[in-house]
C-alpha cells in the first residue's frame, strides 16, 4: 500500500512487486484509469470491481444514492420495488439494498459481460439484487408492471442525458418522460 511506503521508507519491493508496479505505471501512462487497472472501486462506502464492461461509478450518482435514501425515509413505506435500468457494475442497486434491506430491488441491463459484473459485487457485498439481461423494455414487461417507488435511470444519468429536474421527476415518481407509460 502507498501508506506503506510513506511509513517505512525503507520497504524494499520484491520482484513480482516491482513487476506490478511497473505494469501500473505504464497502463497510467496510457491514460487508463485508476479503477480500470486495479480492477476495484468504492461507491457509497462499498468496495465493487470494475473491468472494461462497466462505466466507472461516479461521485455524483452517489448523491443520488443518498437522495432516495433520504426520500424513503421521508415516505415510511414499509416495502417497495427499485429498479435500475442499465445496471453496468450494479453500484446503484446494491448500495440501495444494502441500506433498504426490506426493498425489492431489480437491476437491468442489456450487457450479460456487465451483469456477470454486478453479480459479482452483489455477492462480494451481500446483498441479494435481481438480475434479468434484456434486449429492450419490452422484453421484460411483464417485470416491469406494477408500481414502483423509484425509476433508477443509470445509463441515461451516467450519460447527463437528464436534467437535474427530469431526475427528480422520476425518482418521484411525477413523471416518465424518458420511459413508457406501461411502466407506470
Amino acid at each position: 500500500k502507498r501508506i506503506d511506503l510513506a511509513l517505512q521508507p525503507d520497504l524494499a519491493m520484491d520482484e513480482t512487486q516491482l513487476a506490478q508496479w511497473e505494469t501500473v505505471l505504464t497502463e497510467l501512462k496510457t491514460y487508463k484509469p485508476i479503477q480500470y487497472i486495479l480492477g476495484e472501486t468504492e461507491f457509497y462506502g462499498l468496495p465493487f470491481l470494475v473491468n472494461e464492461n462497466v462505466l466507472i461509478p461516479r461521485p455524483e450518482t452517489e448523491e443520488l444514492v443518498q437522495l432516495i435514501l433520504v426520500e424513503s425515509q421521508k415516505s415510511k413505506v414499509e416495502s417497495f420495488k427499485i429498479l435500475d435500468i442499465g445496471t453496468g457494475s450494479g453500484c446503484i442497486p446494491i448500495s440501495l439494498k444494502k441500506n433498504l434491506p426490506s426493498a425489492e430491488v431489480f437491476a437491468i441491463d442489456v450487457s450479460k459481460n456487465a451483469l456477470e459484473v454486478a453479480q459479482k459485487n452483489a455477492e462480494i457485498n451481500a446483498t441479494s439484487v435481481c438480475q434479468v439481461r434484456m434486449q429492450a423494455i419490452s422484453d421484460s414487461m411483464s417485470l416491469l408492471s406494477g408500481k414502483w417507488k423509484f425509476h433508477i435511470l443509470g445509463t441515461l444519468i451516467e450519460g447527463n442525458k437528464l436534467g437535474f429536474m427530469d431526475l427528480l421527476r422520476e425518482i418521484n415518481g411525477i413523471g416518465t418522460k424518458m420511459l413508457s407509460k406501461e411502466l407506470q
